[in-house]
């Protein structure tokens, strides 16, 4: 299998094939349930993927051919989740976790054998993530138009949301997780099975680009 700049960015497979390990570090579009890869190589070895994610938490199953593979599994959380756990079901090695102010990671190693499938289970509470609809329509050279998300952080007790997008026009930003509120925008009522939430962000006519920061907010908190 060929894999393609955007599949290595989806994936974030990282092979090292003189040291027998490989990253997997799976990036995907927020609003999908799930996906599958196959005959990822790493070397003699291949490893399958299976990852399927719902609110709250994410399950990866992976199974590898050929020689063993010392495989580092990277899970990134929610911004702002908290009870974080993780069950594994195969021979495993370090762990840790690490949060940042973009992105909260729960690395783990693996040692894959063939005939043996590991499987991974990571559950939390609460978090956000923050998504926009893929804009498929824009070709090399042409000028950038629409919304554009620049920068997605926490802060303390709120995220912090920085978008882009055309003066005079309004936009939709999609909400993924916790229930939350804010005093800058429009919105629209949460899915409660799925968490999911449509934030309407309008950009004054100041300019035919124009950015504006967004403070979110746990629903219930005060404005600052």
């Amino acid at each position: 299998m060929l894999l393609t700049p955007l599949a290595r960015g989806l994936l974030g497979w990282d092979p090292d094939a003189p040291r027998g390990a490989a990253v997997l570090a799976p990036q995907p579009y927020p609003a999908w349930p799930g996906f599958t890869a196959r005959n990822l190589r790493m070397g003699e070895s291949s490893v399958d993927v299976s990852y399927q994610r719902g609110l709250g938490w994410v399950e990866v199953e992976l199974e590898s051919r050929g020689p063993p593979v010392e495989l580092t599994y990277v899970q990134s959380i929610p911004l702002g989740a908290t009870d974080i756990r993780m069950e594994v079901d195969a021979e495993g090695g370090p762990r840790r976790q690490v949060e940042g102010r973009h992105d909260i990671r729960h690395e783990v190693t693996l040692n894959l054998a063939e005939g043996s499938p590991a499987r991974l289970l990571f559950r939390w509470a609460g978090g956000l993530e923050v998504y926009s609809t893929i804009d498929t329509g824009l070709s090399p050279g042409v000028t950038s138009h629409g919304l554009r998300i620049l920068d997605f952080a926490r802060e303390e007790e709120a995220w912090v949301l920085t978008v882009e997008g055309d003066g005079g026009g309004r936009e939709n930003v999609w909400l993924l997780g916790e229930a939350v509120e804010t005093d800058n925008a429009r919105l629209g009522q949460r899915d409660d099975e799925t968490g999911r939430s449509k934030l309407e962000i309008d950009f004054p006519a100041e300019g035919p680009r124009v950015v504006r920061t967004l403070r979110l907010r746990p629903m219930g908190r005060p404005g600052e």
